[in-house]
């Protein structure tokens, strides 16, 4: 619920904007909002909550506008995170995933989310950060600095993009192993139209004769409304001997 103390009306109208919007409101959300308010009819309850929603609006670009900067950068920027990607790569030894936690941690930044394995003595992950942003760059600096952690590492700053409105579901394919089976596997999926936003493949012997078996686990995003039978009927199109299982 913070506050900051800006003298006259502007600082009481950013009281009451901060107090009833933990955020500030971006320019160009602000615009956006202002312009559909416009557009409804002024009449009924809907439009009283509106009208509301337009005084805080305006208040915050007044507020914006009167501190000329001398508080808004500075107090914007220091709550400012920035999120980082990064992908890891190093012979596995103990404690490497403590050192990158503890460079993390140095720069004032949160671990968010990880994915990571062990692969034929190689040590593999992608891991998702936010970071103050006037620590961001030291961070990355530190990271990829020769021999640190003894992990190559690259990190790219996460783009800031609307959110687009999709379906997920688990999909287990079973069959065959046979050189190009991922190849196939994936390009049937993105022809489809779905997004691999996770995947596990394996091989398994048979029970009775030995032979490899291919295994795949993953989650596939699809527009919204959009079929998931559709995709196991586009899988299993790539040969009689798979098995598909989909899960919502």
């Amino acid at each position: 619920m913070g506050a900051w103390v800006v003298g006259g009306e502007a600082g009481v109208a950013l009281w009451v904007v901060t107090y009833n919007k933990p955020a500030p409101v971006a320019p160009r959300t602000r615009a956006r909002r202002m312009n559909r308010i416009k557009g409804e009819p002024r009449t009924g309850s809907r439009w009283a909550f509106l009208e509301e929603d337009a005084r805080h609006l305006e208040a915050w670009g007044v507020a914006e506008q009167e501190m000329d900067g001398h508080c808004a950068g500075d107090c914007l920027a220091s709550g400012m995170q920035t999120y980082l990607v990064m992908t890891v790569l190093g012979a596995d030894r103990p404690g490497l995933v403590s050192s990158l936690a503890d460079a993390v941690s140095s720069h004032g930044g949160n671990w968010l989310e990880s994915r990571m394995s062990r692969l034929a003595g190689q040590f593999a992950g992608i891991v998702r950060i936010e970071c103050p942003s006037d620590a961001v760059d030291a961070l990355i600096h530190e990271l990829q600095a020769p021999g640190v952690s003894g992990l190559t590492i690259q990190a790219v700053r996460e783009p800031v993009n609307e959110p687009i409105l999709r379906q997920t579901f688990a999909v287990e394919v079973f069959g065959n192993d046979r050189p190009g089976i991922v190849r196939e596997l994936s390009a049937a999926i993105a022809n489809a139209g779905g997004n691999i936003e996770e995947l596990t493949t394996e091989l398994e012997s048979a029970p009775m004769s030995g032979q490899p078996m291919f295994r795949a686990r993953g989650l596939i995003s699809i527009q919204d409304g959009a079929e998931p039978a559709a995709f196991a009927a586009v899988i299993e199109g790539l040969g009689d001997d798979l098995t598909v299982d989909v899960s919502v």
